[in-house]
């Protein structure tokens, strides 16, 4: 008798920054979580977060793989059914920033499996 084997990942991305009323000059600290909520192992896993205009890269701090300042390519690698794994990207607010609005979004997600919830996380 044959079986079928799925490879089947559910990556969950949620973003959140430590000072929402930053001032200029100050520093902020982007913490991005990827939760594997699938039954398998989810391998390959990259994620692309590129600081936007109006801060500036100080430093980066991943629980696994490495980050890019370049390119925001944060090299992930494997994660386990039900693990989490976190960058924190600390960043300075850059001068003549006030009152403007500055998101920060992932853009990209790449990995050997296709993610199987298409439900939308909270990438910005």
């Amino acid at each position: 008798e044959d079986i079928v084997v799925n490879n089947e990942v559910d990556l969950v991305i949620a973003k959140i920054v430590d000072n929402a009323t930053p001032d200029e000059g100050g520093t902020v600290n982007y913490t991005i979580t990827v939760t594997n909520n699938g039954p398998a192992r989810a391998t390959t896993v990259s994620i692309t977060d590129q600081l936007p205009v109006g801060v500036t890269y100080v430093s980066d701090a991943p629980s696994q793989g490495t980050y890019d300042n370049t390119t925001g390519i944060w090299t992930v690698g494997d994660i386990d059914s039900g693990n989490v794994v976190t960058l924190v990207l600390e960043a300075t607010v850059d001068a003549g920033t006030s009152d403007d609005t500055i998101t920060n979004t992932v853009t990209g997600v790449t990995l050997d499996q296709t993610d199987t919830n298409t439900t939308p996380d909270d990438p910005s």
